[in-house]
């Protein structure tokens, strides 16, 4: 699969640095991780393989959707995957449809890495959007939790919370970094239309809204990766299509309409990224309405 190219080689290595350094205290002398960059970015990997096995849960994590007091028993979440390569991104890829219970978390594995970004698009159960996020992986297991406002006026806007999690309990670790930030969905007449801001602050966000137990407190400011603010990757003032006709063909139709819903109802289930990837690549709709 042919990488999209999207940046110079001084943008990438801000990327390498960003997510070193959320557990630097972890990984060694300096000249050791920069070691370690430079055979990583030397080296070509099949597509979907961890390239490292010092750490095996390298880039791996677990989601929830979480809403205190819920008004709503389950969301649909599209999940896909933006792969890094040393010069840009592979092509987004499907990971699946997922029916999540609120406030249940899945754990995914196999097929990730430092760097790369996962999508994830939000729908309710009639398929109307509910929200959009993008979030990097780290060096280390992370929990990621996507957090929809308490009182539905506010559906649109989404609150993401990720971290370095290292003992895989679905809570982020003491004393790392945490990524903090919100998201807004601009609907139109058409869903095609759809466009999503990441916000340079909170100003204007109802925050008391996206409270939850066992999270931090929304901050002042959001905090974001460095590859999310600068560089040709960056996200913030930006306005960005919800939808593209880059998508795979799989994903160009409404959830459920060509692929099966995989529900979330326990903490148990665990995904292997790669597999789904390589079982619905070849995918295409036919006779079934796209969102084009």
């Amino acid at each position: 699969m042919k990488p999209i190219i999207v940046s110079d080689r001084d943008d990438d290595d801000d990327e390498d640095d960003d997510y070193d350094d959320d557990d630097d205290d972890r990984r060694g002398s300096r000249g050791d991780r920069d070691d370690d960059d430079r055979k990583r970015r030397n080296r070509r990997a099949p597509d979907g393989v961890e390239l490292s096995k010092a750490n095996p849960h390298r880039g791996h994590f677990s989601l929830a959707v979480l809403q205190n007091q819920p008004r709503l028993s389950q969301v649909i979440a599209r999940i896909s995957l933006k792969s890094k390569r040393p010069r840009g991104f592979l092509a987004e890829r499907f990971i699946g449809d997922y029916r999540f219970n609120i406030n249940q978390r899945a754990t995914f594995i196999r097929g990730l890495n430092p760097g790369d970004r996962l999508v994830v698009r939000l729908f309710d159960l009639q398929n109307r959007p509910l929200g959009y996020s993008e979030i990097q992986l780290l060096k280390d297991f992370s929990t990621i939790s996507l957090i929809l406002p308490s009182d539905p006026s506010a559906y649109g806007t989404l609150r993401t919370v990720s971290g370095i999690d290292s003992r895989r309990i679905g809570r982020i670790d003491n004393n790392v970094r945490v990524y903090d930030y919100f998201t807004r969905i601009q609907s139109a007449t058409s869903i095609s239309q759809t466009v999503v801001q990441f916000l340079s602050s909170s100003q204007g966000v109802p925050v008391n809204l996206f409270n939850f137990a066992g999270l931090p407190t929304v901050p002042r400011q959001p905090s974001f990766t460095n590859a999310f603010t600068k560089g040709n990757y960056s996200l913030i003032n930006r306005t960005l299509n919800v939808f593209t006709r880059d998508m795979p063909p799989v994903m160009q139709v409404l959830p459920g309409k060509l692929t099966s819903l995989i529900p979330i109802s326990n903490s148990q289930t665990t995904i292997e990224v790669v597999r789904s990837i390589l079982n619905y690549k070849d995918l295409r709709p036919s006779g079934i309405p796209t969102i084009f």
